[in-house]
């Protein structure tokens, strides 16, 4: 529920109450029988190639989180990976592992801009012009890996 709603006389909405999603038992011979879908089974010693990703992942970079034009944000930037926190000062150039880069730049927001004048047809009225933006826009100071440019640029230009 929205601010407005709650002006116009609605409830607040407590998160911690609400339903958030059925916590079903799992029965090791469901998951041996590969009934749940949503967890994979590793029965081989993993890849090269993703041992050789993780090592990559955990490489530290340099990168530095911009100061933000907004009074009201906060000097520092939480990001979380698998459970474990990098907060970023902004200003100030860090070394962090790469993965948590990739939450940063993995934090986007989209905008929508539609054309109002009704004399152009339905056509043109009714279409959206997205404008996506970091949320937390930063720069790679240094990046030690050859392949670090190329990765960052992969990630930044994904829509998810």
């Amino acid at each position: 529920m929205t601010y407005a709603n709650v002006r116009r006389g609605g409830k607040p909405i407590e998160a911690a109450e609400e339903y958030l999603a059925a916590d079903n038992p799992i029965s090791i011979d469901d998951i041996a029988a590969g009934v749940t879908p949503d967890i994979e089974i590793i029965d081989r010693p993993l890849s090269m190639d993703k041992i050789e990703n993780e090592r990559f992942m955990a490489e530290k970079i340099t990168v530095m989180v911009h100061e933000s034009n907004d009074d009201a944000d906060d000097d520092f930037v939480q990001t979380w990976v698998n459970g474990r926190i990098q907060m970023f000062r902004r200003g100030v150039p860090q070394d962090v592992k790469r993965c948590f880069v990739e939450a940063l730049a993995r934090a986007k927001r989209t905008t929508y801009k539609q054309n109002l004048d009704e004399r152009l047809g339905t056509e043109k009225f009714n279409v959206l012009h997205p404008r996506t933006a970091l949320h937390y826009p930063f720069s790679v100071l240094h990046d030690p890996s050859p392949k670090g440019q190329a990765w960052i640029k992969n990630v930044l230009a994904q829509r998810v």
